[in-house]
């Protein structure tokens, strides 16, 4: 939902998208043909595929293009658990995809995009859920919350050990995906 979206109005401002996706290969091929461009499979549960996503997406480019950035915004759909009722492997599972997944997946496109040029754009796409000063999160999602939170200071630390980097996080509300 998000990403297809994000992916559709990047062409406006000049940039052209890659395709990130997992399991739909359909609706990503679809999407990459829509666009002129291409698709990479990232499992973001498995280092192996994140290790050969880099690859692909160096063979795909052209010699004049610039990767200028990546957006993370994978997630598994929210368990709609209590806090007394949410067991480990619902917090393992969102961990994998929020945060361990697309901490290996930026450290090597900073490695192999980013710091040669000391430029890069990384956006986190976080949400609404995770509260605020202002309000508490809901009850109910505390796997996906508590993930969606460490994406947020794994991001802060990134910017912290790459000033040169761009790291900006977004927080939409309930999406229907």
């Amino acid at each position: 939902g998000i990403g297809t979206a994000l992916c559709k109005l990047l062409p406006e401002i000049g940039i052209v998208p890659i395709i990130g996706f997992n399991t739909n290969l359909a609706q990503a091929t679809n999407l990459a043909k829509e666009l002129n461009t291409f698709s990479v499979r990232i499992d973001l549960r498995k280092k192996e595929s994140i290790e050969e996503s880099i690859p692909t997406i160096v063979k795909q480019l052209k010699d004049s293009d610039i990767l200028m950035g990546v957006v993370l915004g994978a997630s598994s759909p929210p368990d709609v658990l209590s806090f007394m009722h949410t067991q480990s492997d619902h917090l393992l599972n969102q961990f994998q995809i929020n945060i361990i997944g697309p901490q290996l997946l930026l450290k090597a496109l900073i490695k192999k995009f980013f710091r040669k040029k000391k430029t890069g754009t990384v956006i986190g796409i976080l949400s609404e859920a995770i509260g605020s000063d202002e309000y508490l999160p809901p009850s109910g999602m505390s796997s996906y919350i508590v993930a969606k939170s460490g994406l947020k200071s794994m991001l802060s630390v990134c910017a912290t050990e790459f000033k040169w980097l761009k790291v900006r996080t977004v927080m939409p509300s309930f999406t229907r995906t």
